[in-house]
């Protein structure tokens, strides 16, 4: 295919915006890469005199354009409403500035999703919602302005990929010069856009360091994300900066109030210095494993590391980088151990002690293959017991029966979390087939449950038959936690608690919230809580970590400078557990 122009100018022309608003813009079409370095298509946007450097959008060329779908589109004297089948919209008040939404996580979900479309192990049985509440957010605040044109609304491209983007992982980022489409989760063309798709050719606009970062851009860039941490974030208990002081001033208050010099590298046209306050802004709002630059980023910020480390708020960085530090030296410290205790522990692992009757059934994240499952539901693959958490431990939960088990440890002590319907799936295991989330919205105020059921037989149909089958899985489950167990690793436990099974070892690392895959206004990728907040029966986060029943302490090796965590796979220590 014949690569097209990378940027056309089409037209130059001032025109007459709603009101008394005078604008000039710029139209151009730039190029959208969806996989690798392939041109897909291309697509116009406009730059407004006032933000030369900032793309505008109209939302529904956008969703269109993203999500192969479109809103139903009611102009009004103030703005526009862009509604979907579902009854939500989000509406854009042009005159008054400002947006109003009824649902940030329906307006998330596009078709490209191969869970969308696949079948998996599990189907949504209800869902039970609170009154939520319409969300308006006054841009004024944020010095970002909406412009409507010749009758049309525009919007800055990447203040609506922070509308769009929501829990399910997908982000529309712009470097500045071209437009790259990133999915974390699998699409339906079998590509799985994550982070490393953010290469060289993404990165060479934003490794310039010579050229200066343009003021329209850096002052939008930072109220950008002023206006994000302060809507769309969940409220987390272990973010570096403080969740009180962040929640009562917003980021921009925290800043001026206590990091002034933080705001104004972050201001810098210098983009070195940007790249070194980018690195400490995250670090403070690190919350334990859920907020933070992607990994993809390292190579580009790595020598404006070196400033942040000089700079007058250096303690904000060795403080996040000790959390970080505590949080790997704990994993490796646990892999290290249980590697001294069983054969070949790695990823997904079974180890049964016919003395005890106790078997070890670990796991270290919560994975979802959501293209093995449909396979397997065709009729064209084995059940994905090598890539799929539900599946592998459903599977050793047999073998463990065939073996004469009487005791299952459930080993999260490595877990950093992963995909809730794999969670669900396990909590069906050992709850009649039946599973829950709940979750309450900051964004729209309001508790949404959603209830599920799950196929323990495997037949392709959820029935009263899947709930006799998991009865036979009778045993004594334990589940055992160390601080390095985060977010569904923090969450199962939280919930098997609930249940009456026991938990072991130390308490969990916490994180409840779901996490958001973004971008900056300059196309630095970040990952951060969610406004999708994780709750327990009690309506309460549990960011802190789940407590423990039996605590195993884990003593500091001084010759090592490790903490000792061989008592964690002692398998006659923890059985004993299940005699108390």
């Amino acid at each position: 295919m014949k690569k097209p122009l990378l940027v056309l100018i089409l037209s130059m022309t001032t025109v007459a915006a709603s009101g008394c608003v005078w604008g000039e813009y710029k139209d151009e079409k730039v190029n959208i890469y969806r996989e690798k370095n392939v041109v897909d298509k291309q697509i116009t946007l406009r730059f407004y005199k006032k933000y030369s450097h900032v793309p505008y959008i109209e939302p529904n060329a956008y969703y269109q354009e993203f999500f192969n779908d479109s809103f139903v589109v009611q102009k009004n004297d103030n703005g526009t409403k862009y509604s979907l089948a579902s009854g939500d919209f989000l509406y854009f008040d042009v005159k008054n500035n400002r947006i109003s939404c009824t649902n940030l996580s329906i307006l998330s979900n596009h078709k490209d999703f191969v869970s969308s479309k696949s079948k998996i192990f599990l189907q949504t049985e209800s869902i039970d919602e609170t009154e939520r509440s319409v969300k308006t957010i006054s841009l004024d605040k944020y010095h970002i302005r909406l412009y409507r044109t010749k009758g049309e609304v525009y919007a800055p491209l990447t203040l609506l990929s922070k509308y769009f983007g929501g829990i399910n992982l997908y982000n529309i980022a712009y470097n500045g010069k071209d437009i790259y489409v990133l999915d974390v989760g699998p699409s339906l063309s079998d590509v799985e856009r994550d982070t490393a798709y953010y290469g060289s050719k993404y990165n060479s606009k934003l490794n310039n360091f010579i050229w200066s970062r343009p003021k329209d851009l850096r002052e939008y860039s930072y109220n950008e994300l002023c206006f994000v941490f302060d809507n769309f974030r969940g409220y987390t208990s272990q973010m570096v900066f403080g969740d009180e002081a962040f929640r009562s001033l917003g980021l921009d208050g925290l800043l001026e109030s206590y990091y002034p010099e933080l705001k104004q590298d972050l201001l810098s046209s210098r983009r070195m210095k940007y790249y070194g306050a980018l690195y400490t802004l995250f670090n403070g709002l690190a919350d334990g494993g859920h907020t933070g630059l992607m990994t993809a980023n390292w190579a580009l910020i790595g020598g404006a590391i070196i400033h942040s480390e000089t700079a007058p708020y250096a303690a904000v960085n060795a403080f996040a980088d000790n959390i970080n530090d505590n949080m790997v030296t704990t994993q490796l410290s646990c892999l290290e151990a249980r590697a001294e205790k069983f054969e070949n522990p790695w990823e997904f692992y079974y180890i049964f002690d016919e003395n005890s009757q106790t078997a070890y059934i670990g796991f270290d994240e919560f994975a979802v293959d959501y293209a093995g499952w449909d396979n397997y539901y065709k009729g064209l693959a084995d059940e994905p017991i090598d890539t799929d958490t539900y599946a592998f431990v459903r599977h050793m939960f047999y073998q463990a029966k065939e073996d004469g088990a009487k005791n299952i440890v459930l080993d999260l002590s490595t877990n950093g979390g992963g995909d809730t319907y794999a969670y669900a799936g396990l909590i069906g295991l050992v709850n009649h087939a039946r599973s829950d989330i709940k979750m309450y919205d900051v964004f729209n105020d309001y508790i949404i449950t959603e209830n599920y059921i799950i196929d323990i037989n495997l037949d392709g149909v959820i029935d009263e038959l899947d709930a006799l089958e998991a009865e036979q899985f009778d045993f004594n489950i334990g589940v055992l936690t160390s601080r390095a167990s985060f977010s569904c690793a923090n969450l199962f436990p939280m919930k098997m608690k609930e249940l009456g099974y026991k938990i072991i070892g130390e308490r969990s690392g916490g994180g409840s919230c779901a996490i958001s895959v973004e971008s900056t206004a300059e196309g630095i990728s970040y990952v951060r809580s969610s406004h999708l907040c994780l709750y327990n029966a009690e309506n309460k986060i549990f960011d802190d970590g789940v407590p423990v029943d039996f605590e195993i302490e884990s003593p500091m090796n001084e010759e090592v400078g490790k903490p000792d965590y061989s008592n964690f796979y002692n398998i006659e220590l923890v059985s004993s557990f299940f005699a108390s």
